[in-house]
């Protein structure tokens, strides 16, 4: 299974996001109004808040298929498990949320998919988080329900502004205790709010999953001994990297686009000197320059930086475990997990979203032996296609590889396609 940790799993929609804002009868509208963009919002009485997500999330992948455990053991322990929230599809009456008044002129002040809320005010909302395939693993705070195995619905979220003074009848719920170098306790520097909800309290939201695999990307050697990169997918690929052979020289490389896939013709970039990296240095923020080239504030990017920074940029000795990453289109990230937002009349959502793929325990060497394996799963050898069904996204991009002969007989061109389908069907 392919673990979203990050936006993911991150890990992190062929449709795209979905903002609702709840109704109810005719006499409520006035109070209640839609965000999305399909449907045209009621004008609020003056100009709406400006409330945004910001979300951040890796999803990691083993190439060879197989389960991946190479970031186990890091969600801190009082998080929440699935079994720990189950599965209850009753539904529930739509909660009405309601705007706080705005405050008086004056000093007013997810490895994992994590996600931001940032306000000028004070606001009750609700949020759902829907996997389009898969299932949730771990939520933080405590979601009100799961409705499928893989959605959370977090109903009545309270979010408290940093830029608003706030008075309280009683103490505010404590934020969980935490080793300070731990990712759940720095990734607090990079918020502005508080989020509540059932008596927890904490700077962000927090929920992981895993997913089937899938192949978007696939990296080859052509007849020249280049690498090749090729774009499977609908929507373009960005800032790749990864330490690669060019010119006969392991040489550390950046590909800041790769273009989508046009039918059935992938987007494709050789790698050549223009890639290569010079900068010794350069993996020390690259990272935070990406992400905030992306949409996130300076802060959330050094956050990611330095939660991440040594498993994309950490030495890699042992040449059968090589990785590579790369940053999805937001539409891409859509297309796996929706996030459902139901926010207040006069509110307006913006979301940032961005999300990597990091894929390790690659072995250039093996993709002569995996291409083989498909020609003989083809002609008819059910041991090679036994092993190809373990393979994850290696097996799948030596079946594209082989799908881009355009002499390829109709038969055999039949053959791969449901060899093909087999291996995602997983």
């Amino acid at each position: 299974m392919r673990k979203l940790t990050g936006f993911l799993p991150l890990i992190v929609a062929s449709a795209a996001l979905v903002f609702v804002a709840t109704t109810q009868a005719a006499a409520k509208n006035a109070e209640v109004a839609e965000v999305g963009p399909r449907r045209e919002a009621a004008e609020p009485a003056g100009p709406a808040t400006a409330f945004k997500v910001y979300e951040w999330g890796v999803a990691t992948q083993h190439w060879q298929g197989g389960e991946d455990t190479r970031f186990d053991g890091d969600v801190p322990a009082a998080y929440y498990e699935a079994s720990e929230v189950p599965v209850d599809s009753t539904p529930e009456p739509e909660p009405q949320p309601k705007p706080d008044p705005k405050p008086d002129p004056g000093p007013i002040r997810p490895r994992k998919p994590v996600l931001y809320f940032d306000c000028a005010r004070n606001v009750t909302f609700d949020l759902s988080v829907i996997f389009s395939s898969g299932k949730m693993t771990w939520m933080y705070p405590k979601p009100t329900k799961r409705s499928a195995e893989g959605t959370a619905v977090w109903s009545g979220i309270r979010l408290h502004s940093d830029s608003v003074e706030e008075l309280r009848t009683g103490p505010a719920p404590k934020l969980l205790d935490v080793p300070a170098d731990h990712w759940a306790n720095y990734s607090r520097e990079a918020s502005n709010s508080s989020i509540e909800i059932g008596g927890e309290r904490e700077r962000f939201l927090f929920y992981e999953g895993e997913a089937a695999p899938t192949l978007e990307l696939d990296i080859a050697l052509n007849d020249k001994g280049d690498f090749v990169l090729r774009n499977f997918s609908a929507y373009p690929i960005y800032d790749f990297g990864a330490t690669l052979r060019v010119a006969g020289k392991a040489s550390f490389v950046v590909v800041p686009e790769i273009p989508s896939a046009s039918g059935e013709t992938p987007g494709e970039v050789t790698i050549g000197g223009k890639h290569v990296v010079q900068d010794v240095n350069i993996g020390k923020d690259l990272l935070a320059k990406q992400c905030e080239a992306a949409g996130l504030t300076a802060a959330q990017a050094k956050v990611f930086n330095r939660c991440w920074y040594n498993e994309f940029f950490g030495p890699m000795d042992d040449r059968t475990d090589h990785c590579y990453w790369y940053r999805r289109d937001p539409r891409a990230l859509d297309a796996s997990v929706a996030l459902k937002l139901k926010l207040p009349a006069g509110f307006a959502a913006e979301f940032k979203r961005v999300g990597y793929v990091y894929v390790h325990g690659v072995d250039y060497d093996k993709l002569a032996d995996f291409d083989k394996l498909v020609t003989d799963a083809v002609g008819g050898n059910t041991d090679s296609g036994d092993k190809l069904k373990k393979a994850g996204i290696a097996a799948m991009g030596a079946v594209r590889r082989a799908l881009l002969d355009k002499d390829l007989p109709l038969k055999k061109r039949l053959e791969l396609a449901k060899l093909l389908k087999s291996l995602t069907a997983k």
